[in-house]
């Protein structure tokens, strides 16, 4: 199977369509699983062919069912209510009959109303000032060859020193303009449960449910470099929540995200 990229891995996700099949290639597995934020990307392009108007994505909402492993993967959108300003589409990855992805997304249409400035400001180091993320093979999840991670500090896996904060630098390798939705999906994944630094070996962790929040209309988007500052909010019984804020490069706050993990030491 070749290699795809995600672009071209997306390219093939028919608009017209509610109902069909992509390839899932293998430069996107973590282990045997396909990278989540590329199958909630996929779910998010496939919940779009729902919309026929301009209605963005406000947020989505998903649970990682199963494995999403290499090789033809079904797709399924059903819009659950389209009013007046929102349309709520439920969609699914399928493999071998069997749920793999479900993701409930909201589309909804600007409305001339009161709004608030946001108090977070972003805290990162100048990029320029952190060296990229060398790709150690047979260590790191094969997924991340298809970015760019200038890593500032803090919840590196297997260092056993227990952080609670991680921040980075992360960009897509392809270009990713043709889907600015898809692009911040993509990218808001990367980070890895932060309980995996407290640990001083690999452990095996993954994520259950996952909610990623647009503060800002996806077409505003920029396929350019995005500053990931995520926190572990609390940890016990072998399941954590772990919160993040994703800002682009001028630190404009562009997502907010939760996820709840499980890990295995």
């Amino acid at each position: 199977m070749s290699d795809l990229s995600f672009a071209e891995t997306l390219d093939q996700i028919d608009s017209r369509s509610t109902n069909q099949s992509i390839t899932v290639a293998e430069n996107w597995l973590q282990g045997r699983t396909c990278y989540g934020g590329m199958s909630a990307a996929i779910a998010a392009r496939a919940a779009a062919t729902c919309i026929d108007d301009d209605r963005p994505l406000r947020s989505l909402l998903v649970a990682f069912v199963g494995p999403v492993g290499a090789g033809d993967t079904d797709l399924t959108a059903e819009s659950l209510r389209h009013g007046k300003s929102v349309t709520l589409v439920e969609s699914r990855l399928k493999q071998q009959g069997s749920v793999a992805t479900q993701m409930t997304a909201a589309f909804g249409k600007p409305r001339d109303t009161v709004g608030a400035e946001t108090i977070h400001v972003m805290e990162a180091e100048p990029r320029d000032s952190v060296p990229p993320a060398p790709f150690l093979d047979g260590v790191m999840p094969g997924f991340l060859k298809n970015f760019e991670i200038r890593w500032t500090g803090g919840g590196v896996p297997a260092t056993g020193q227990k952080d609670t904060r991680l921040g980075m630098w992360v960009r897509h390798l392809d270009d990713m303009s043709r889907y600015p939705a898809e692009c911040l999906t993509g990218i808001a994944d990367v980070p890895p449960p932060l309980m995996m630094s407290h640990f001083d070996r690999r452990i095996m962790a993954s994520s259950l449910t996952w909610s990623l929040e647009f503060i800002c209309p996806p077409a505003e988007i920029r396929n350019d470099w995005f500053y990931l500052d995520y926190r572990l909010e609390a940890a016990s019984q072998g399941y954590s929540q772990q919160s993040g804020r994703v800002f682009d490069a001028n630190g404009r706050l562009l997502a907010v995200s939760h996820q709840c993990m499980t890990y295995f030491p």
